[in-house]
């Protein structure tokens, strides 16, 4: 029997429900009890020791969320459907949000980031631009089986900021953001990126907070300074969760 082309979509709105909510929801990522109707067996291959496994993962969650973040790879470079407020890329309408992912190889955390961007609740419009750095693995395949991407390709591997700033020329968002191919993306993120730029019009940057699966924050927030250098600020690893939204606003004179 064909295995179900969308069985991977509840995994991952479990996922950027979890991220959306942040805090203390991060650490729930591995709770499959909170996936309704999860078959670990329709979803990846194995047989039937999949419901085993899942029954072990109940008492190990950040042990689950790993195991099927990689293990989604076992499905293979499989088409996705366009995210709901997708801009194509033939239309006239301009986006509001230019997402660009830079990547070298690592397909399977590619494509688990671009399924976040696909189940994400969102009402921002938005195109996806993948910026290939000279890949040579099945990263070449990705504008072959997900059509609604937007694929920029350099043929000789020039580094992370130069091909940020290349593929940043061919987009069309009022604001750009980037997105590392190892991030997923939680619920309304993109709709509270531009909710900061309306509230705060004279932003240069806006940053994101960065959680890790075992739910602490890894990075929160970012800065632009003097000489238009932006970052992001280091989180309190090791530390409980549950940092607030949003963080801060500080004015770069």
């Amino acid at each position: 029997m064909a295995r179900d082309p969308l069985a991977w979509q509840p995994l991952l709105r479990h996922w950027t429900h979890c991220i959306g909510e942040g805090g203390a929801a991060v650490a729930d990522l591995g709770r499959l009890e909170h996936v309704a109707d999860l078959d670990l067996a329709a979803l990846l291959p194995g047989g039937p020791g999949w419901a085993d496994a899942q029954r072990c993962m109940a008492h190990d969650p950040e042990g689950a969320f790993r195991a099927l973040y990689y293990g989604l790879a076992l499905r293979g470079l499989e088409a996705l459907p366009p995210p709901a407020d997708l801009v194509p890329a033939d239309s006239a309408e301009p986006p509001a949000i230019s997402v660009l992912i830079p990547v070298h190889n690592h397909w399977p955390i590619t494509l688990n980031g671009l399924r976040s961007l696909v189940v994400a609740a969102n009402t921002t419009r938005f195109e996806v631009i993948v910026a290939d750095d000279a890949s040579s693995d099945a990263t070449t395949q990705l504008g072959r089986q997900l059509p609604w991407l937007r694929i920029w390709r350099s043929e000789r591997n020039q580094g992370f900021l130069d091909t940020c700033n290349a593929a940043a020329q061919q987009a069309r968002g009022e604001v750009l953001l980037l997105l590392n191919n190892d991030t997923l993306v939680g619920d309304h993120a993109l709709d509270r990126l531009m909710e900061s730029f309306q509230r705060h019009p004279e932003a240069g940057v806006v940053g994101a907070a960065f959680w890790g699966a075992d739910g602490l924050p890894q990075e929160v927030g970012g800065s632009c300074g003097r000489a238009a250098r932006c970052g992001t600020t280091a989180g309190a690893s090791g530390q409980s969760s549950g940092l607030p939204w949003p963080m801060s606003v500080r004015r770069i004179m």
